[in-house]
């Protein structure tokens, strides 16, 4: 994991500190001593490796059978076109590639809409009741 934490920061994916879910196959006879050793690792690494700039939520440390793999995958490719959206189309004089192709594909598709505000309206809260689609996502920058 810290490879893949590495990787994200060295093509400026994402800069710390960061809060990350942790998901791993189900493995058969797997115990929860196990599930907790793995957990307890992962913390105790990113404490050395991170101090408090990386965390693992425990809520949602989770060891899922692989038939829910389709799901995780749909949810990674989301979270994915989202990221590339907000995170890397915007680059003034970046080439297009085929994941900007899929990215536009996946976020018609779904009918999501972005909503951008000022950081300041944070804590009001937002309704927008002309929204009638799949999905909306609300960006304060």
């Amino acid at each position: 994991m810290r490879l893949g934490v590495e990787h994200e920061q060295r093509t400026n994916r994402f800069s710390l500190p960061k809060q990350v879910s942790y998901i791993k196959d189900h493995e058969e006879g797997e115990s929860a001593l196990r599930i907790k050793q793995i957990q307890q690792s992962l913390l105790d690494n990113f404490k050395v490796q991170y101090e408090d700039r990386l965390r693992v939520k425990f809520i949602s440390f989770i060891s899922l059978d692989f038939k829910m793999d389709r799901f995780i995958q749909i949810s990674d490719l989301f979270t994915g076109t989202i990221n590339r959206k907000l995170n890397v189309q915007g680059d003034v004089g970046r080439k297009t590639n085929a994941k900007d192709d899929i990215t536009e594909h996946i976020l018609e598709a779904v009918g999501l809409k972005i909503i951008n505000y000022s950081p300041e309206l944070f804590d009001q809260y937002i309704e927008d009741e002309t929204i009638d689609d799949m999905a909306t996502l609300y960006v304060f920058d």
